[in-house]
């Protein structure tokens, strides 16, 4: 059974439980080892979607381009906020702590064959 065949046979409701808990144990586990991983690039209907959100609201946040620009340059690290109910979990520019301005989701990013197994799994489960 891969890791992944568990949230098919279950119920719905015990399916997101479960994915919902995965996602904060390696959330947690990524951002307590400090790691900086390569930047695996943004899908592009994501970005789509950032830089209409990014017109539609000027200077709320970092420019999807300029983040984007910086997550390439310095690579990007797993945070979270642990004081959340919903334990929100951000990636942001390896430099960055500033989840309100320099943060994207998990679930916008793209997986390649050769990024950190944990880090992709996160990825695959936040969509």
């Amino acid at each position: 059974m891969t890791q992944f065949e568990n949230f098919t046979t279950a119920k719905p409701e015990q399916n997101r439980a479960e994915k919902i808990n995965r996602q904060y144990e390696l959330g947690q586990a990524l951002y307590e080892s400090g790691a900086i991983f390569s930047w695996p690039g943004i899908d592009p209907a994501a970005h789509r979607r950032l830089k209409n959100d990014e017109e539609e609201f000027p200077g709320y946040v970092t420019p999807i381009d300029e983040l984007i620009e910086r997550c390439e340059n310095e690579g990007i690290k797993v945070l979270f906020n642990k004081s959340s109910r919903n334990k929100e979990i951000y990636i942001v520019p390896a430099l960055s702590t500033d989840v309100q301005n320099d943060s994207i989701f998990a679930k916008h990013l793209q997986v390649d064959a050769f990024m950190d197994g944990d880090l992709s799994e996160l990825i695959v489960l936040s969509r």
